[in-house]
């Protein structure tokens, strides 16, 4: 019985919460400016592990209920949380919203992924311009 009231008290994200790619008809729960590039359910669950006092637990099979497409696989998983007592950061559900949109563009994979696909996009555009110069000369 005591298991059950306590998981009462667990909160619940899914990866659509926070993603700056949907509409806040298709989910999204942060601005729009704030919110991370279809971040996945690891990461969420990777970046409350680091918060003292916090329990997770991660749930990949379960899928967003307004998600159209449910089975795709990159569209599932959850992670369900508790909030800490006694942490000053998080008091509701919203801090730790944004706590994620902050901390997840800061992962590791994150930023060896964004670096090399900068570097391609540019890489890319300068050649392109170049061939545009050259067919016009």
């Amino acid at each position: 019985m005591a298991e059950q009231i306590g998981e009462k008290n667990w909160l619940t994200v899914y990866p659509a919460y926070i993603n700056s790619n949907r509409s806040r008809q298709r989910g999204r729960m942060v601005p729009k400016e704030k919110g991370v590039s279809d971040p996945r359910w690891q990461e969420i669950k990777d970046v409350l592990e680091t918060i003292k006092g916090v329990q997770v637990k991660e749930e990949p099979n379960k899928v967003y209920p307004r998600e159209l497409d449910k089975e795709l696989m990159h569209c599932r998983g959850r992670v369900r949380y508790t909030l800490p007592g006694n942490d000053p950061r998080f008091k509701k559900r919203d801090d730790v919203l944004f706590y994620l949109c902050e901390m997840i563009p800061k992962l590791k994979s994150r930023t060896t992924k964004g670096n090399t696909a900068q570097t391609q996009s540019t890489e890319q555009s300068a050649v392109s311009g170049k061939k545009k110069k050259s067919r016009k000369n």
